[in-house]
C-alpha cells in the first residue's frame, strides 16, 4: 500500500522481487464501504474487516527487495476482474 495524496491509496503486489503490479487505487474511506479501497480488497479475498485497527506489516522493512508470490498475485488479478465485471453495469449497444 502506498499514500498518495490525503485519503488516496495505491495497492501493489510483487509477482516477483523485480516487479510491481498495481493493484488498485482509490479512496480509504472507513465511513463509506461502498467505495473503500480497503473494504473492496477484504471482499476480494474473502476476508471480514478485522475490529482492531491495521498495522503495517514488517516484512518489507528490512527485506532489499519485497517479498514476492506470483500465485497469489494472479489470484488478486482475477479476483478484482471478477469484482470490477460484477458492480459496473453493463452497456447496451
Amino acid at each position: 500500500m502506498v499514500h498518495l495524496y490525503g485519503i488516496w491509496r495505491l495497492l501493489l503486489a510483487f509477482p516477483e522481487s523485480d516487479l510491481a503490479v498495481v493493484i488498485d487505487v482509490g479512496e480509504h474511506l472507513a465511513n463509506d464501504a461502498n467505495r473503500d479501497i480497503y473494504a473492496r480488497l477484504y471482499e476480494v479475498v474473502g476476508m471480514t474487516p478485522p475490529d482492531e485497527p491495521r498495522t503495517k506489516p514488517a516484512c518489507c522493512d528490512d527485506a532489499d527487495r519485497p517479498p514476492a508470490a506470483s500465485d497469489l498475485v494472479d489470484d488478486l488479478i482475477d479476483a478484482y476482474r471478477a469484482l470490477s465485471r460484477h458492480r459496473r453495469p453493463r452497456r447496451h449497444r
